[in-house]
């Protein structure tokens, strides 16, 4: 699966590319649609471009402190498919229209998710073995733009974001 990512700013609405590959079409989009999510309390999080199998993706993922529903879903969908078929970003190519929920699973980026995890359980992977271990589970109990702690069961622990590959919510079943 061929698949380019878009993300808007951790701080703001300035744009973060973080993959290689067709980003004109990604941030004409994103810029197209961005002016629905001004009103609501629904975030815009991620366009991705997508080539699969069985055809092409535009898919558009979003968030809302409270969870995302189906109708919040939907109502992205029907507010976006007609700005969409006026930009024309496949330019008549034919794509599936995807809108869904970021998930939980997904790695925390931006400030109100870190804001959101304080005090939870998040898992940190970093780039290489510190005392040991690449991936440690704690309680997130600060963070910034340069480095986060977390209580763990050995004490807290911080981390320089430079070393972070990835930070994760911690879930349990």
């Amino acid at each position: 699966m061929l698949s380019y990512t878009y993300l808007m700013g951790v701080d703001s609405s300035t744009p973060t590319c973080l993959k290689r590959g067709n980003m004109s079409l990604i941030v004409d989009v994103t810029t197209a649609i961005s002016n629905v999510f001004e009103n609501n309390d629904i975030r815009l999080v991620e366009v991705n471009f997508e080539k699969r199998h069985d055809g092409n993706y535009l898919v558009v993922y979003i968030d809302k402190d409270s969870g995302v529903k189906l109708e919040d879903c939907e109502y992205v969908h029907n507010s976006i498919d007609p700005i969409l078929d006026q930009l024309d970003p496949t330019q008549n190519q034919p794509y599936n229209l995807e809108v869904s929920s970021y998930g939980l699973d997904k790695p925390l980026k931006y400030k109100w998710q870190f804001e959101r995890n304080r005090d939870k359980k998040v898992e940190v992977h970093l780039y290489s073995k510190q005392n040991g271990c690449k991936i440690f589970v704690g309680n997130l109990l600060f963070f910034d733009d340069d480095s986060i702690e977390i209580q763990t069961t050995d004490g807290v622990m911080k981390f320089s974001k430079s070393t972070i590959a990835v930070i994760l919510p911690y879930i349990e079943f």
